[in-house]
C-alpha cells in the first residue's frame, strides 16, 4: 500500500498527459498509471464510506488521511471528474468527495490559523560579554596560541 501511494503523483501525470492526448475514457482505465490511481482514489472512498457508516472513528482517520485525501482529491479532480463522465460511472468517489469537503474546510482554517498566529522569535541565552562604556579604552584581546612539539 505505501508502494501504491508513493507512486500516486507519478502515475497521476501520466493519466493526465493520456487525457491531454484525446485518450478516451476505455483507453486510458486500462493501464497500469490508471489503476495506481484509481487504487490511491477507492481507498480513500472506502476510509470515507467507513467514516460516514461509523466503523472508522473519523478523528484518526482525520489526523491520519486529511493531507492525503485533500491532497490526492485536489490533484485528482481532473481524472475524477473524466471517470465520472462514465454514465456507469457517475456515483464514483461520492462519500470522498463530500469528506474532501470538510476536511478541507478544517485544514484550510488550521492553515489560516497559523498565519495569523505567527510565533514570537525565540530567545536563546548565550555567553554573556561584558562591554566596555562607550568612549572607553577596550582591553587588548588574547589570541589563544598552541604549541606544536
Amino acid at each position: 500500500m505505501v508502494k501504491l501511494f508513493q507512486s500516486f503523483d507519478e502515475h497521476l501525470g501520466a493519466v493526465s498527459e493520456l487525457i491531454d492526448q484525446g485518450k478516451s475514457l476505455k483507453e486510458i482505465v486500462k493501464t497500469t498509471e490508471y489503476k495506481t490511481v484509481h487504487a490511491c482514489l477507492n481507498i480513500h472512498e472506502l476510509i470515507a464510506v467507513g467514516i460516514a457508516n461509523d466503523v472508522f472513528d473519523e478523528k484518526v482517520a482525520y489526523n491520519y488521511w486529511s493531507g492525503a485525501l485533500v491532497g490526492h482529491c485536489r490533484d485528482a479532480g481532473r481524472i475524477i471528474d473524466f471517470s465520472r463522465a462514465d454514465p456507469d460511472d457517475l456515483s464514483a468517489y461520492i462519500s470522498m468527495l463530500e469528506l474532501n469537503k470538510k476536511w478541507k474546510k478544517k485544514l484550510d482554517g488550521w492553515a489560516l490559523r497559523q498565519r495569523r498566529n505567527k510565533p514570537s522569535a525565540i530567545m536563546v541565552a548565550g555567553p554573556i560579554t561584558p562591554a566596555a562604556p562607550a568612549g572607553s579604552p577596550q582591553p587588548p584581546v588574547e589570541t589563544p596560541t598552541r604549541t606544536i612539539n
